[in-house]
């Protein structure tokens, strides 16, 4: 009986402490947040030539490492257009980031009281190292987010991040 309430004691210490190594952080002042690992140090951000703000940030918790790509658009998309233009921009990602291997994009169940479409695709890159990225328009943004080195971090707190766009 001590052992069985030893587990549970340490089970939900361990919950309780993971929800506390992520934290919401704002994007700009787009109106729109992730949940990063704390001590996220900021997005860099620019305005492309077309005059959209482009947002990009990446942390490390363990072995994985968490990226947000964020695009605030200037011009307003239809939805479906905008999921093509997130279908080819992620496509477009494969050269910088060394992928090799590539399950396709799935397309996935839409936000509906937001009206945004939601977009899965599994990478391995060049090295072998496994990726899972999750995209996310509903024509005013773009926006992916990738865990780099899926196979070492703890599968919650992946689910969590790729799940945490507000």
């Amino acid at each position: 009986m001590e052992n069985l309430v030893f587990i549970l004691a340490t089970t939900l210490a361990y919950r309780i402490s993971s929800s506390k190594r992520f934290r919401r952080y704002p994007i700009g002042n787009t109106g729109r947040s992730v949940l990063l690992p704390r001590g996220f140090d900021g997005f860099d951000h620019c305005t492309t030539q077309h005059g959209d703000r482009f947002y990009l940030g990446e942390s490390s918790s363990e072995a994985a490492n968490y990226g947000v790509i964020y695009i605030d658009l200037k011009e307003e998309f239809d939805v479906a257009d905008a999921e093509l233009i997130l279908s080819s921009y992620i496509s477009r990602l494969h050269t910088p980031f060394s992928i090799a291997y590539n399950t396709g994009i799935h397309h996935c169940q839409s936000m509906e009281q937001s009206g945004t479409r939601v977009i899965i695709d599994y990478w391995q890159d060049e090295w072998g190292v496994d990726w899972k990225i999750k995209g996310y328009t509903n024509g005013h943004f773009l926006a992916l987010l990738y865990v780099q080195n899926i196979n070492d971090g703890d599968v919650e707190k992946q689910e969590a991040f790729l799940s945490g766009m507000e």
